[in-house]
């Protein structure tokens, strides 16, 4: 059980430094794969969205 959840945590930190391309492997079907398939829909973001949304947290002076 300690490996899927380590996985997450990694992927979350990468996800937190700007990589939205992160995802988990998804092996089995108990409550931690459940955690696995909704972490994995929470960062499917498109690109074009997640661009934005990286813009739009810039200042008018970085953006300038």
């Amino acid at each position: 059980m300690v490996r899927p959840l380590e996985e997450m945590v990694k992927a979350t930190e990468r996800i937190a430094e700007g990589d939205l391309s992160q995802g988990v492997r998804v092996t089995s079907r108990d409550e931690i794969g459940h955690l696995g398939v909704s972490f994995n829909k929470k960062t499917t973001v498109p690109v074009p969205a997640a661009s934005e949304l990286v813009a739009f947290g810039r200042t008018d002076a970085e953006v300038a």
